[in-house]
């Protein structure tokens, strides 16, 4: 199996996120399947918790340090010093659970494994969440070397700790000081922090956003393919049996149908990404990050005159498409998915034998449709993408005009 193969891979992301994490997940040979690493009370408190109290107090500390810049910054470079301190807040992986991620990625195993048994191709909805989850391994890798190379490039966007050392007549945008032995302590342990921060938050949007949101699609394209599975013919009803794998109810039949235990599988996993993905903290993670995103790309390329013209004509119209890819990726699969559920509700109700209907089937039907996949308010989804399209085609009008005048 794919996921099996690529274990490996990642099991070395995942070492990475829980050597600076707040929790730690790894995978059981055993079980085949990825579990939570259970702690002590005594090691949460003495490694954990500080661990996370560090990191939001570094927050705080970005976040006044920005306001103390901007007494002797220009607007165009304390808006670019902002975005640093945007993004980290926005992207900041304490609003996340790692230990959530797990049902994600065993969830995809289990599916996987289903296709295997029954000797049937795997969906290319299903060979699209494969393609994500490499992405999000070497993106959350990418992510951090690119996050420096930025910020020692673009001088406004220096270490923001660094900057505390400079004098006032020294802006942070003229030449820096050379880097000593304090200057080299405060520049890794920065960079120690943006790695930690954009690394986890990667792992942790790759495995939350990609693989739920790929799975349901792979699974509505098999309920699509597997056609009604409800027939007039005559059918022995038993009592329902509860799941333990998949916490769904299947019945037994004398002419089987598999068309309600895989809408059964896809309301479970439905009510995972529903109930664990949708607390105001990953509202918040998803408006902030997006803003970050837009915000400071749109201030780079605007200002690219100012700084080195590769970052602003390579790195940052990269990151916009990047945004506007997942966005629209969000919202096609949340239409995509609840479209095929209106479809075969109708289908299965259409398909009932009115003479011989059962009670708890028509019950079990209506309960079960609209298929409905909430990403926040409706507001912000909407606005998410017209902001971003609006960005994408400024930037590369501003992109022209720059590559015209030069």
């Amino acid at each position: 199996m794919f996921l099996s193969r690529l274990v490996s891979l990642i099991n070395v992301q995942i070492k990475l996120s829980n050597f600076l994490g707040i929790s730690k997940i790894s995978w059981n040979p055993t079980l085949s399947r990825w579990q939570p690493v259970l702690t002590t009370r005594t090691i949460r408190l003495l490694i954990y918790s500080p661990r996370k109290f560090l990191f939001i107090l570094y927050g705080v500390f970005l976040t006044l340090n920005n306001f103390r810049l901007s007494n002797y910054l220009t607007t165009p470079q304390f808006l670019r010093s902002s975005y640093w301190v945007l993004t980290y807040i926005g992207f900041s992986p304490i609003y996340l659970n790692p230990e959530a991620c797990t049902n994600m990625l065993n969830v995809l195993l289990e599916f996987e494994r289903a296709n295997n048994l029954k000797t049937s191709k795997s969906p290319r909805l299903l060979k699209l969440s494969q393609f994500w989850l490499i992405q999000m391994c070497l993106t959350s890798g990418g992510i951090p070397v690119g996050v420096s190379v930025l910020k020692f490039l673009d001088p406004c966007m220096a270490p923001m700790l660094r900057s505390i050392y400079l004098s006032r007549g020294e802006g942070p945008c003229e030449k820096l000081p050379e880097v000593g032995v304090t200057l080299g302590v405060i520049d890794g342990f920065e960079f120690l922090v943006w790695y930690w921060f954009a690394s986890h938050a990667a792992f942790l949007v790759g495995t939350s956003y990609g693989t739920v949101l790929t799975s349901i699609l792979a699974y509505m394209e098999v309920l699509e393919k597997s056609g009604d599975g409800m027939d007039g013919g005559s059918r022995k009803w038993e009592r329902p049996i509860r799941n333990d794998l998949f916490s769904s109810v299947t019945f037994q039949e004398s002419k089987p149908s598999s068309s309600l235990p895989l809408y059964g599988r896809i309301k479970v996993i439905q009510a995972i990404y529903n109930s664990r993905f949708q607390s105001f903290h990953l509202t918040f993670f998803y408006s902030a990050g997006s803003l970050a995103v837009i915000f400071g790309a749109f201030l780079t390329i605007s200002f690219s005159h100012e700084i080195s013209g590769q970052i602003a004509l390579l790195v940052y119209p990269l990151i916009a498409l990047d945004a506007l890819g997942m966005t629209l990726f969000i919202c096609y699969a949340s239409g995509k998915a609840n479209l095929v559920s209106h479809k075969l509700k109708k289908n299965w109700l259409r398909d009932l034998n009115c003479k011989r209907k059962h009670t708890l089937l028509y019950k079990m039907i209506k309960a079960a449709a609209p298929f409905k996949i909430r990403f926040g308010s409706n507001f912000m989804e909407i606005s998410t993408v017209f902001i971003t399209l609006h960005f994408c085609f400024s930037s590369t009008v501003n992109l022209l005009l720059l590559s015209n005048r030069n």
